[in-house]
């Protein structure tokens, strides 16, 4: 009766792949296979992950290997066959002696191809020179793994301190060249890729989602850049494809800018990927290409959307400019359109209706027409004079970053400090543990405070908003291609989420707008002859438990701003 085998085959790294190593284990085994006589039964494959961290038995097809082998499916006196021993693990020696032990103490026999005599528990335990071959390569691998890590490291450092280009892997829009002769390297940006990267951080910028931009790329056609990742399971499509996540990691990515950001990167006791921001290089990849005031627009956008939960298929021409910031005075809930008939012409006409009234657990049952309503809303920010608060806000934000500031180098100097006057005492590393988290904290704090100021620096004056909404919306009305509208639409929803917090509406037909900073509200009321825009309640309302409390308000509460 033949001998049954499994073979199992690695690669560390991706680009890996293109290459000849996959193709050498395979035809070296193979013919390994054949010359043992073995009945091959299975084969593992491990592409691009590494056995120097043991990701390989967590996360691989190795892991599978070890859980059949436990499980009884891969029998004692079955073959393990692999190219060399490197192949199952890069670890320490007993972290690699571990694995090596549970696999014979199975009764699983391992062929390493390279090695002159199979490795079974017996022969471990009884000839010498098997047990010490199998001692030197665990070692030469982990050794040799542990200086190309070195070295790896030294070069980034080396690159950190002098600006050299060492990075092997470059954003998508650089092209990173190299002349073979002197070896000198430098980068150059991809002209075919650049104007892509452009169009996201504009659609971004004007108020498109990141699924929106996917979506309208997917239909023209335009191909997604970047590396294919390749799935497992019920996800293997193996196709590539545009989704939000892409366009929301181009869009907050400072490489665009011409920053490279070195990181440490390590796997915690649960094996999850932890990153710690090392330093920031500024000029080290072509820029130019996106301003820091496209930047930060597009980010901004981002965190608004996210900020006002913007879900869901804005429909074609997007026809609710108030999503999502009409809300029921009463309940709360947001307010949706409804299409409806006249019964009288058949005509087709918009309401709005809100939701919770739908459910039936709001009383609120007016359901204004939406043309009427955004023209008065539209007419109204159109004419009142918006409030200027960013002096204020950037002095504030000014202060706490320059006192987060000295308070981080005050501690980076008192652990210094307590290293070089207590070092390798226990007490002080616990001590300098607990400073470094107080320092990462601090850090971040101070980073998303930086990012405040950076944003109300690019900012723009109210009445640079004001006028840019007036002329979106002269570009509004006369637009007939759908598309283009679309686009108008979506800039002018984003200008307006800008200024105005919310849009209530009560059982009077009355509509109050709250402007961002603002304490006072201003009153869409309701007469006979329809919406009358430009009243303001002196005295904005008391915030409810609910959020918005503007009951027992009336008009006589509000006064005329305008003839």
């Amino acid at each position: 009766m033949t001998q049954l085998g499994h073979l199992y085959r690695r690669v560390s790294h991706p680009s890996q792949l293109t290459g000849h190593g996959l193709k050498r284990q395979d035809e070296n085994t193979l013919a390994f296979v054949k010359s043992r006589g073995l009945t091959l039964v299975g084969t593992y494959e491990d592409r691009g992950i590494s056995a120097w961290t043991g990701k390989n038995q967590k996360k691989g097809e190795l892991g599978r290997v070890l859980d059949l082998i436990r499980a009884g499916v891969i029998k004692s006196g079955e073959a393990l066959v692999v190219d060399a021993l490197d192949r199952l693990s890069r670890q320490p020696f007993m972290s690699a002696f571990g694995l090596l032990k549970e696999i014979l103490e199975a009764g699983v026999v391992i062929h390493a191809i390279h090695e002159p005599n199979p490795i079974t528990l017996e022969s471990v335990n009884t000839v010498p020179q098997i047990a010490q071959s199998m001692i030197s390569a665990l070692m030469l691998a982990h050794d040799e793994s542990k200086n190309k890590s070195r070295l790896v490291r030294q070069a980034y450092q080396h690159g950190r301190e002098t600006g050299e280009i060492v990075a092997g892997r470059v954003p998508t829009w650089v092209i990173r060249n190299v002349n073979k002769r002197t070896g000198e390297k430098w980068f150059t940006l991809d002209e075919d890729i650049v104007p892509i990267v452009q169009r996201i951080f504009r659609m971004c910028a004007s108020g498109h989602s990141s699924y929106e931009i996917a979506k309208r790329f997917t239909e023209e056609g335009i191909k997604p850049f970047g590396d294919l990742k390749r799935l497992s399971g019920s996800a293997a499509t193996n196709k590539h494809h545009w989704n939000s996540t892409t366009v929301q990691d181009i869009v907050r990515s400072r490489t665009v800018l011409g920053e490279f950001r070195s990181h440490q990167v390590w796997e915690d006791e649960n094996g999850k990927r932890q990153h710690k921001l090392m330093k920031v290089m500024p000029n080290y990849y072509p820029s130019g290409f996106i301003d820091h005031d496209l930047w930060q627009k597009a980010n901004d956008a981002l965190v608004m959307r996210k900020r006002a939960r913007v879900r869901g298929n804005t429909g074609i021409g997007f026809p609710n400019l108030l999503k999502p910031i009409a809300v029921c005075q009463h309940c709360g809930s947001t307010m949706q359109i409804k299409n409806q008939i006249a019964k009288k012409d058949g005509s087709k006409f918009r309401r709005l209706r809100c939701a919770g009234r739908s459910e039936n657990y709001c009383d609120n049952s007016r359901v204004p027409r939406y043309d009427q309503v955004e023209e008065a809303i539209l007419r109204l920010v159109s004419e009142i004079k918006l409030t200027d608060h960013r002096s204020a806000e950037k002095s504030a934000l000014t202060r706490v970053v320059n006192e987060e500031s000295m308070k981080l180098d005050a501690l980076q100097v008192e652990v210094r400090n307590i290293i070089l006057a207590f070092k390798g005492s226990p007490t002080a590393v616990a001590i300098v543990a607990e400073k470094e988290a107080e320092i990462a904290t601090l850090a971040k704090s101070r980073s998303e405070n930086q990012a405040k100021l950076d944003a109300l620096n690019f900012s723009q004056s109210p009445e640079s908003r004001r006028d840019a909404m007036i002329e979106l919306i002269g570009r509004m009305r006369s637009e007939i291609d759908l598309h283009k509208l679309h686009d108008i639409r979506t800039e002018l929803n984003m200008r307006l989420r800008q200024a105005i917090k919310h849009v209530a509406f009560n059982c009077n037909g009355d509509i109050a707008i709250h402007l961002h900073g603002e304490t006072a509200w201003y009153l869409l009321a309701q007469d006979k002859g329809g919406l009358t825009s430009g009243m303001r309640l002196i005295d904005g309302p008391k915030r409810g438990e609910d959020g918005l409390d503007l009951r027992g308000k009336t008009v006589d509460d509000f006064v005329m701003i305008r003839s």
